[in-house]
This record gives structure tokens, sequence and C-alpha cells, in this order.
């Protein structure tokens, strides 16, 4: 023992040397390693979301629910089951094993999810799988505000300016927005007139439906060009709700919207003015 000590002192530059290095290589790891100030412990799980407008708690618990943890169950690596059902709305967590891949996670939920939705007996339900981020991955939140500006043009301003951009930010998995007013188009019915013409809110709805679409008609081929045939047929504004025709009256002649209706811009519900979520990937 007392011969290493004399060696150690007798090659005492070398000790010093060595140290340094080891001092270095210690904080040039300390300089990467993933320390954050709020670790995140959330488990890794995929969310699985359903929308049913109208649908009771326990409906939405044995029609929606249930059939889709039961398509989600088998699936590797899958270690539990979580639901949350509320009216019109359910959510699935499906918990993995924490040493799973979770982008190979998010492919196997997707495959299931087709299984889930030739289960439910619902029409119109969506499923729709969360982001590809955890329960803490929340970056921030902001307001998007100004004077003079309604709601209804924020939430255009945000949905179709802001919140794009921000998807591009590396990153970013997904972009939350609430609130605001959604631009819509109101139609205000005759009762009166709509019985007078013979009509039903059922002929406004398909007229409107069948006159609002886009189909594509081929191409004339003319020498060695070809121009493409398109039908455009999408409403552009309110003004052209008026003359559309519903169908043919007694004396098989169309009677138009703009006599038995009166369309006007409007706005879905407004909550609190755009609050916007903004959550980072794993």
């Amino acid at each position: 023992m007392r011969s290493i000590f004399e060696k150690l002192n007798q090659a005492r530059f070398l000790l010093l040397a060595s140290l340094v290095l080891l001092m270095a290589g210690g904080c040039l790891v300390l300089s990467g390693l993933p320390v954050e100030a709020v670790p995140d412990i959330s488990p890794q799980q995929v969310l699985v979301s359903a929308v049913a407008p109208g649908l009771a708690t326990e409906e939405v618990e044995k029609l929606i629910t249930f059939p889709v943890e039961s398509s989600m169950a088998g699936i590797p690596g899958v270690k539990d089951l979580r639901s949350v059902s509320r009216s019109g709305v359910s959510v699935v967590y499906i918990q993995f094993q924490d040493t799973s891949d979770i982008n190979l996670d998010h492919t196997r939920v997707t495959e299931r999810m087709a299984q889930a939705r030739a289960m439910l007996s619902i029409p119109g339900v969506t499923l729709n799988m969360g982001p590809l981020t955890t329960g803490m991955g929340e970056i921030f939140q902001f307001q998007l505000k100004g004077p003079g500006v309604s709601l209804m043009e924020l939430n255009r301003l945000m949905n179709w300016t802001v919140a794009p951009q921000l998807k591009l930010v590396p990153g970013v998995a997904e972009v939350n927005i609430g609130g605001g007013a959604e631009e819509t188009w109101k139609i205000t019915l005759d009762p009166t007139r709509l019985l007078a013409y013979g009509l039903s809110v059922g002929d406004v709805y398909r007229a409107i439906d069948a006159s609002n679409a886009a189909a594509g008609g081929g191409w004339i081929e003319h020498h060695a060009e070809q121009q493409v045939v398109a039908g455009r047929g999408l409403l552009r504004s309110c003004t052209i709700l008026g003359p559309l025709p519903s169908k043919p009256g007694r004396e098989a002649r169309p009677s138009a919207c703009g006599i038995w209706a009166v369309s006007a811009p409007g706005r879905a519900p407004v909550w609190v003015p755009s609050p916007v979520m903004v959550a980072e990937k794993l």
C-alpha cells in the first residue's frame, strides 16, 4: 500500500492531468444530460377520442367506449386501458410499457381504429387519435386579440394563418384552438311559404347539399392539347343561396330558395376569446 502512494506521489503531474481530463469529460457529459426542472413522469400512452353530439353518457359508454376498448384490447405491449365517458364525448387511454416504441404503438392503434369504426352502430361518430405527446407536453398558452377586430375575424386568422405557421415549428406536435366565433351561414325559413310551395325542411337541406359540390368532367382532346373539364358549384357567398332551385312545383317550375327563406352570415356559439394551447413532441 505504501509503495502505491509513493508511486502516485512521484507521478503527481500525471495524476493532476488525469483529474483535469476527468472533470472536463464530466462537464461535457453533464451539458448533454436530459435533465429538466419538472421531469415528465407521465406514462407512455396513446389517446383515442370520439365525438357523438347529443348522445347521453350511458349510451356513450355502451355504444362507443366499450366497442373501442374491446378493439384496443390485445395490442402487444398494452399495460392498462382507461376511459372517460361524458355526454357526447368518449376518450380511451391506451397505456403501454415504458420500454415500447411510441411510434410503433401509434401505428398499432391506428390499425385497430379501423376495427373499432366497424363496431360502432351510431352513424356520424368520428374517431380521432391524440397527438404524439404526453400529458405534460404543453408548452404555453396564448391569446389573440386586437382593438376593433371581431371574434369571427380572430377565429379565421387563428385557424388559417397563425396555427399553420405554429405547426411548422420543429418539435410542435399539436396546436389546439378554443374560443372565438366560427363563421357560419344561417338560413331562416318561412313556414307559411314552405307550406304554400309544398316543401319540407328536408327538401331545403337536400337542395342546398346537392347545389354545393364540385366534380371533375374529364378532358377534351383537341389536336395535341387536352382541355380539362371541371364543374365548380361550391357556394361562396350567401347571395348565391337565393336563386337555388329546391324542387319542381305544381306547374313544373322550380321554386327558388330566395322565395321562402332568408340567408345571412352568422357565427357559431361564442366561447371565450381564442385561447391556444401548443403541445410539444415526445
